[in-house]
């Protein structure tokens, strides 16, 4: 049987207004996301959840992630 991971006691929810907006290295030309789920806030070292916005032309760069999942909206 799996071993359970150890929860948290206390929760990361709060309000996304208070998120700020962040350019990301590799990130261009008003590639802008809000950290909303990452592992400075979570736990998780896995999981990174992300809501975004880019202005017209902006664009990350290619690249690859060995460990991490990353969900965008």
């Amino acid at each position: 049987m799996a071993k359970r991971p150890k929860r948290r006691d206390t929760a990361f929810v709060g309000k996304m207004a208070r998120v700020d907006w962040q350019q990301y290295p590799g990130h261009f030309g008003g590639a802008l996301s809000k950290a909303l789920v990452d592992p400075g806030n979570s736990g998780s070292k896995l999981v990174d959840f992300r809501i975004s916005r880019y202005a017209p032309a902006a664009y990350v760069e290619e690249h690859v992630h060995k460990v991490q999942e990353q969900i965008y909206y």
